[in-house]
């Protein structure tokens, strides 16, 4: 399979913004995160998500992952949906962000991943 990395790997890894504060409300972290441009177009976030101080999830959370460009703008906005009644200590998680094409990856200003109750 080609990778197309535009940006390195330390590059994007360094624009990631998380909000430790919602992660410790929710009972939940975020670990090993890394990225690939698996496909022309596509950006790719792995990351795994870990319960604390429980094998369970305390409720249903939706993780959210928001891509801005340099300007602030918003890029690309991500959901993925965790249930409390199938999860069982991590999770682990591949995202495609197919809305941030590659001319656009060196533009990214910043990456905020952050966890909310289920509505």
């Amino acid at each position: 399979m080609t990778t197309y990395n535009l940006v390195s790997e330390e590059t994007l890894q360094s624009k990631v913004e998380r909000h430790e504060s919602l992660e410790n409300r929710l009972s939940v972290s975020f670990k090993n995160m890394s990225f690939r441009e698996k496909k022309l177009g596509c950006l790719t976030i792995f990351y795994e998500l870990h319960s604390i101080g429980s094998s369970k999830l305390p409720q249903d959370i939706t993780v959210k992952i928001v891509v801005y460009n340099k300007k602030d703008e918003i890029m690309a906005v991500k959901e993925h949906i965790f249930r409390e009644s199938s999860f069982y200590e991590f999770d682990i998680v591949e995202t495609n962000i197919y809305a941030v094409e590659s001319k656009n990856i060196p533009q990214i200003g910043k990456i905020k991943i952050f966890p909310t109750p289920c509505q």
